[in-house]
């Protein structure tokens, strides 16, 4: 991970990373983190931190290998960047089909848990943008790769 961190700070630096591709995989990061700390604080308040774990990690592979194909990252051999594309029908499906997700998860949370559910809620949501983010910096990777075989 940290050499494809390194691949995409140099792809930045040299100008082949659409801008508005770099602001968005941020602004997933940030997100992240900060639902991080709320889940932080909420199990330093009692919640069960084995439980927010494993929603954290379900999150983590549900935005890893489904939520971060909502929109296609490709390379743009007219202005030599990679960017992210228009989204497709498979885009909105998956906006869809995550809605559902997140409201499936929130409710059936909140009828489980009661009034200590937003930890959980927090730690799952936490899981699917951290994966999603993460997903798009290996798309990113991919698709520099594929369309670039002697780097």
């Amino acid at each position: 991970m940290p050499n494809i961190l390194k691949e995409v700070a140099i792809l930045r630096q040299e100008g082949k990373l659409h801008t508005r591709l770099i602001t968005r995989v941020r602004m997933l990061f940030v997100i992240a983190f900060i639902l991080l700390a709320l889940v932080a604080f909420n199990v330093y308040q009692g919640a069960n931190i084995l439980i927010a774990l494993a929603l954290a990690i379900v999150g983590f592979v549900m935005g890893f290998y489904v939520f971060s194909r909502m929109s296609r990252v490709e390379w743009n051999e007219e202005e030599e960047v990679v960017e992210a594309s228009k989204m497709d029908r498979f885009g909105y499906g998956l906006i869809g089909l995550y809605i559902v997700f997140e409201i499936g998860a929130r409710t059936l949370l909140a009828d489980y848990f009661g009034a200590g559910a937003e930890a959980f809620v927090f730690a799952l949501i936490f899981g699917i943008i951290f994966g999603r983010a993460t997903g798009m910096v290996f798309e990113i990777h991919r698709v520099f790769k594929t369309t670039h075989k002697e780097a």
